[in-house]
């Protein structure tokens, strides 16, 4: 596929220039609307596809996936003209489904961008009247995903090559090059974001701040709770309009680094500061608990019902319309909540205080130490408790003790994540990746133990709301807590590998060169 943008009267020039290579046979001009689609971070783009909605008359639309590189045709699906489905596991099952899923998992598809165009066909024949070429010309408007096409796109000429007629394209190639000096084209969908002044990827899950090494470690705090504070404001709207689950999951990654932040490099800030903002932000973390432990459980259900004989999976049917009741509720109090002016006042005095320049005659002498000596001490200390707490736990240790460890590798992984700018590209990989392991089975083994503690509950306030329920949903529900109470044993097993695995000498060797005070300028030298 060869792509290039045109003038404002494209396909007269394109038909002209390519005449003397032989018949074209021109087919009249189609409309076509195209609505593009991605998640809110992005995850369709950043694995290089693009997913759109086209409609080439009325009633008649296709979904059809695409590569950004190459714009070839990955996949695609008939569905209604509208709307839209709004999650992948929507779509007709198929393998487009299952390649969407896979990439935007439990995020809605949200219109980022719109077009309108005008599409030439036309095809290239030679002597024998063979089809050697097809192309296309397309010229129109484009706009935001939900608003008008209002925007002049660039003109574009597509060819195609026909199997076996490689050399009809590299011809047409050289001479729309020669003819037209047509400069080469990208990926339409990020032509029409650029046109309505918006940027692909403009959002990450786990932003990062921009750091350097002799950066006061005042200031470098200041960047990252910055970004955390855009990340939360970012995530809101989409909380309150519960377009879907991972909206309050990134809102939450938010607050809860930043409280953490507050409270590893509590001497790093003006005195009082953080007694001052501790208690709201502890009041965020609380106030939007119930509903996030609400989604999980929701997002579980068919793991639930997987993990129970198939004759039973239809009995936890009225578990996930107790949940989705439950839920409904629990949302419209964190809407009521979220429009508080406990939360205004939160965001703009904590905005009003970022905003500030850093000044260091208001910080404590800790803030203007270089953020890299300050970022290395604090690590170094989070990784050291990680390893003692974690060489402690034995067979006979309580739960307690590893639910304290997965608190040390939280701890020790914002550290790592927060001040990732100020180590070498590639260096933390190992360490994040056995580290993520040994988080995976620590947050196994607690939300295992925390999901049939509350399916206990689920059990006692069904049967209290509604008598007469069908003993079949509290036996179903009975088997499936065995079974997370022996998943639960089977992740304790696993942990002495894990940790062993996390705590082994070459990973000690890189923490030690990475955080100890003077560890890395040493190894740099």
């Amino acid at each position: 596929m060869f792509e290039s943008r045109l003038s404002p009267e494209p396909a007269a020039e394109v038909l002209a220039a390519l005449a003397p290579l032989g018949e074209l046979k021109i087919e009249r001009p189609v409309p076509l609307r195209r609505t593009y689609f991605d998640t809110f971070d992005w995850r369709l783009h950043r694995a290089g596809r693009a997913l759109a909605l086209e409609r080439t008359a009325p009633g008649k639309a296709q979904v059809c996936l695409r590569g950004l590189a190459d714009n070839r045709l990955l996949g695609h699906a008939a569905t209604p003209a509208a709307p839209m489905p709004r999650f992948a596991r929507e779509l007709p099952p198929g393998p487009l489904r299952r390649d969407l899923e896979s990439i935007v998992e439990m995020r809605a598809l949200l219109p980022v961008a719109r077009v309108r165009l005008s599409v030439q066909h036309a095809a290239l024949r030679d002597e024998q009247g063979k089809t050697v070429l097809r192309l296309a010309v397309e010229h129109g408007l484009g706009g935001t995903g939900d608003g008008r096409c209002d925007r002049v796109l660039p003109a574009r000429v597509r060819l195609d090559p026909v199997k076996g007629y490689r050399k009809a394209l590299r011809r047409a190639q050289a001479v729309l090059d020669a003819e037209l000096k047509l400069p080469p084209t990208g990926q339409l969908l990020d032509e029409v974001l650029t046109a309505i002044g918006r940027e692909a990827e403009d959002y990450a899950a786990r932003p990062t701040a921009a750091l350097h090494p002799d950066l006061p470690a005042g200031e470098a705090v200041r960047r990252i709770l910055l970004t955390l504070l855009e990340m939360m404001q970012r995530n809101i709207e989409g909380v309150r309009a519960a377009t879907d689950t991972e909206f309050l999951h990134d809102f939450r990654i938010a607050v809860r680094r930043t409280r953490s932040l507050l409270s590893q490099l509590k001497s790093v800030f003006p005195p009082a500061l953080p007694e001052r903002f501790r208690p709201d932000f502890k009041w965020l973390g609380e106030l939007t608990g119930p509903m996030r432990d609400l989604d999980v459980y929701l997002l579980k259900l068919p793991a639930y019902q997987e993990m129970l004989p198939r004759e039973m999976q239809r009995d936890l049917q009225p578990l996930q319309a107790y949940l989705e009741k439950r839920s409904a509720a629990a949302q419209r109090e964190l809407v009521r909540q979220l429009r508080s002016a406990r939360l205004r006042k939160l965001i703009e005095e904590w905005r009003l205080f970022l905003a500030a320049d850093f000044d260091p005659a208001d910080w404590p002498a800790e803030a203007a130490l270089p953020a890299d000596d300050v970022a290395r001490r604090r690590t170094w200390k989070a990784y050291r408790k990680l390893l003692r707490d974690g060489h402690a736990i034995t067979p006979a240790s309580p739960a307690a003790a590893l639910h304290k460890l997965r608190i040390d590798c939280k701890k020790f992984r914002y550290l790592v994540e927060f001040f990732q700018p100020l180590y070498p590209p590639g260096e933390l990989r190992g360490i994040i990746k056995a580290l993520k392991a040994l988080q995976d089975n620590l947050g196994e083994f607690q939300d295992l133990e925390v999901q049939a503690e509350a399916l206990k509950r689920f059990a006692r306030e069904m049967d209290a709301e509604k008598a007469g329920l069908p003993g079949e949903t509290f036996m179903a529900m009975g088997v499936l807590i065995d079974s997370l109470y022996k998943r639960q044993a089977r992740a304790r097993k696993d942990f002495a590998a894990l940790f062993t695995r996390f705590a082994r000498p070459k990973n000690q060797a890189r923490c030690r060169a990475l955080f100890r005070p003077g560890g890395k300028k040493q190894a740099a030298a």
